[in-house]
């Protein structure tokens, strides 16, 4: 039986057409022209025999912080008065939100790189806060200078945004539910700022962030060389969709999924309706795969002994909402994001399954 979650809340058109908050324009086209024919998916896949890289067994590297998000946890529960505990949901929709996460691999994209990315909030209560802690950006803090002009912190009736370089570490603070969790909007913006003064104090007493870091790992020709606009349009039975990035607008988390990381999610999508997919990858992130995956949702029949990959779908209503496929393959996560609602001739597990073998593939070729 198909795994399956329930969501609630939250349409599908938001989630296609905005990845980070800070991104606001619609996604830059890479690719305008499509095939003159494409026709349904077969039946049967045919996954790849052909051996995989090694990879080298992946762990979560290790944090450029002395400190955590538990450290973190006492400064927002005493600006919120009431007990917030760091909460992370790779899957909800509407719970993974941090300021507008696409969810996946992008959000451990600062785990990847040692730095700091802490969600707070309760379940039965609009409370959420964030903050962001980076190490060496001071080239992130130019670029959004550059993009808005001299930062100016502060809430408004719902959420509350400020920023902060110190000792060349990015700090960014987010609340979310002002006016649900606040008595007013002068109250949040003190409680902000002492949230932003609590954290960059805890920047300014540790050293650790100030040693060397080693190179991230980056994928070349992502997203292109993995999955074609063509493989895509063929599975899906169209010849109506379009490859593109978003672009326009900042944020740190756009930030650190392009500079560093080459890895801004592709949308091979007709965005007005919704058809296709978003593909997201986390460049040597098997070890996050591992932790929130693995064992998670149906296995698909993929072919290799080196690769895996599994389908999880959410429902609203009682219908299918959002499947993702996951495939971890060389060390790597790749995330395959999908709606069945505007993909409905789809076989949800034949679809999964040529998906995650056509990105297998890329990688004995």
């Amino acid at each position: 039986m198909r795994s399956m979650r329930v969501v609630v809340g939250l349409s599908a058109a938001v989630i296609s057409t905005v990845v980070f908050s800070g991104c606001v324009a619609q996604p830059e086209s890479i690719v305008t022209s499509s095939p003159t024919s494409s026709s349904a998916p077969e039946r049967s896949a045919t996954p790849s025999s052909a051996p995989m890289p090694e990879a080298e067994e992946q762990t979560q590297p290790a944090s450029r912080f002395g400190f955590d998000c538990t450290d973190l946890e006492p400064i927002i529960s005493a600006a919120y008065d009431e007990q917030l505990s760091p909460t992370s949901e790779i899957h909800d929709l509407d719970e993974a939100s941090g300021p507008g996460w696409l969810p996946g691999p992008p959000q451990y994209a600062f785990a990847q790189l040692g730095d700091l990315y802490c969600e707070f909030g309760r379940q039965d209560a609009r409370r959420l806060a964030t903050v962001t802690v980076v190490a060496d950006a001071s080239e992130a803090y130019a670029d959004m200078v550059s993009y808005y002009g001299e930062v100016e912190n502060g809430c408004n009736s719902y959420q509350c945004s400020g920023a902060a370089l110190n000792a060349d570490a990015y700090i960014a603070v987010y609340f979310d539910g002002v006016l649900e969790a606040f008595e007013s909007v002068a109250i949040a913006n003190e409680r902000a700022d002492t949230v932003l003064a609590g954290v960059s104090s805890m920047v300014s007493e540790d050293e650790r962030h100030e040693e060397d870091a080693s190179d991230p790992r980056v994928l070349s020709g992502f997203c292109e060389e993995y999955l074609s606009l063509e493989q895509v349009e063929a599975i899906f039975g169209t010849d109506d969709l379009e490859l593109s990035r978003p672009s326009g607008g900042w944020s740190i988390e756009a930030w650190i999924i392009d500079e560093p990381l080459s890895a801004l999610p592709c949308y091979y999508m007709n965005l007005n309706s919704n058809l296709g997919g978003i593909l997201a990858v986390l460049p040597g992130g098997a070890w996050a795969y591992d932790s929130v995956v693995s064992g998670d949702g149906d296995e698909l029949s993929v072919g290799s002994d080196d690769a895996e990959a599994v389908l999880d779908c959410d429902t609203v209503s009682g219908a299918y909402y959002s499947c993702y496929v996951d495939i971890s393959v060389a060390g790597d996560w790749f995330r395959f994001t999908f709606f069945p609602g505007a993909n409905e001739s789809a076989d949800l597990e034949l679809a999964g399954t040529q998906i995650a073998s056509h990105i297998i593939d890329s990688y004995s070729m």
